[in-house]
């Protein structure tokens, strides 16, 4: 091999390096971000249920009902749903729901991560009758995490454990210390993930 070919090669080497070292730093930090989505989101189903005794759509479950968190950029990446009976509403009206019941201001939060690799790259709310799920999906494990296969973990919460060991409530999720430091670490690109939250904020509103 001459030098010209090998100088190519070590230059491809630390090029890939890179991309990897930044696509690693990358979901370091989404995590981070989503984590802190699930504890928005989180909060907002126990306030509703506060002041309904319910969750969002409970009432029309007599299937599982799914909404998908997708922003524009992510609802293309949906592939349809579950392969049983089930009923699919819109994002938006779950936050026309929060807006009414709550009676504030609701921001919308998305995944950080524009299109999907190995996990999905939007957040999933489910109920059927009384027992609702509301999951995200990370990259790395967490001590509270399912893993799902590699570099998709799955973090969700519920009001109905039902004997799952990979379902949380809210209560125990959020109090939990690992959790607290997980979604408290510092974002290494703060102004970027910032940026791509704000693109969204009301998404669904103003349309």
């Amino acid at each position: 091999m001459n030098r010209h070919i090998k100088s190519i090669c070590f230059s491809l080497a630390l090029f890939l390096i890179a991309c990897t070292e930044a696509a690693n730093d990358f979901q370091t930090d989404a995590d981070i971000v989503r984590l802190n989505h699930l504890e928005y989101y989180g909060n907002l189903l126990v306030e509703y249920n506060q002041k309904t005794g319910s969750y969002p759509f409970s009432s029309d479950a007599d299937v599982p009902l799914y909404i998908f968190v997708a922003s524009p950029e992510q609802v293309d990446d949906i592939q349809g749903g579950p392969p049983y009976r089930h009923k699919v509403v819109e994002f938006k009206k779950l936050i026309e729901e929060f807006r009414t019941v709550l009676g504030k201001d609701i921001k919308e939060y998305y995944d950080p991560q524009f299109e999907p690799d190995r996990k999905p790259n939007f957040y999933i709310y489910m109920v059927d009758g009384g027992t609702y799920n509301f999951a995200i999906h990370t990259s790395q494990p967490f001590s509270f995490s399912n893993p799902v296969a590699p570099g998709y973990n799955k973090v969700e919460i519920t009001n109905n454990k039902n004997g799952s060991p990979h379902l949380i409530y809210p209560k125990d999720l959020f109090s939990m210390e690992e959790f607290q430091k997980a979604r408290s670490q510092k974002i290494s690109k703060p102004e970027f993930f910032t940026s791509r939250e704000d693109k969204y904020l009301y998404a669904t509103q103003t349309k």
